[in-house]
């Protein structure tokens, strides 16, 4: 009598392991993370207001908490660092910077106009842009909180001798 030899068990297991193993690796999704994207359209300067989706883990830079536009950013568009200010706003060439009184709320990148109001003159007022946001005086700091305005090169003189006097004022619009 013949007998068969027992079928190779081990071996047929192998390959459905080695196979399953292969199609795993390439058909299992990728790692993903979180990442703010634009939930509306901003301009320079204002807060971004944010929308999370997942993306490829390393696809995309991390940005900061609380972001705020250094430029137009559009719905949809992902959130990375160059197209956000950060602490601060480099200075246009040109112009020349100032520590002027300003509201925390005020964003660096925020346009600005800076009144000059001499008594006994006529009231100029000049273009500016926040280059660092104003900081929460401590408690032993007397007087508003002060913000880093870049004013040009044309406004630097009037805006200077006003602000020594105490006769400048930064209006923000919206």
């Amino acid at each position: 009598m013949y007998w068969f030899p027992s079928p190779p068990y081990l071996r047929i297991v192998a390959a459905f392991l080695l196979v399953s193993a292969g199609l795993w690796s390439e058909l299992a999704p990728s790692p993903t993370v979180t990442h703010p994207f634009a939930a509306a359209d901003v301009g320079a300067g204002e807060p971004v207001p944010v929308e999370w989706r997942p993306v490829p883990v390393g696809l995309l830079p991390p940005v900061a908490d609380t972001p705020v536009a250094a430029h137009a950013i559009s719905e949809g568009e992902p959130l990375i660092p160059s197209a956000l200010a950060g602490e601060s706003v480099p200075l246009p060439d040109g112009w020349w910077a100032l520590p002027l009184p300003l509201p925390l709320d005020v964003a660096p990148g925020t346009s600005v106009r800076v009144v000059v109001t001499p008594p006994g003159l006529p009231v100029r007022s000049f273009d500016g842009i926040v280059l660092r946001a104003a900081a929460e005086p401590s408690a032993f700091d007397y007087g508003p909180a002060e913000a880093l305005i870049g004013v040009p090169g044309a406004a630097v003189e009037p805006v200077a001798a006003a602000a020594v006097d105490g006769q400048v004022t930064v209006l923000v619009g919206r």
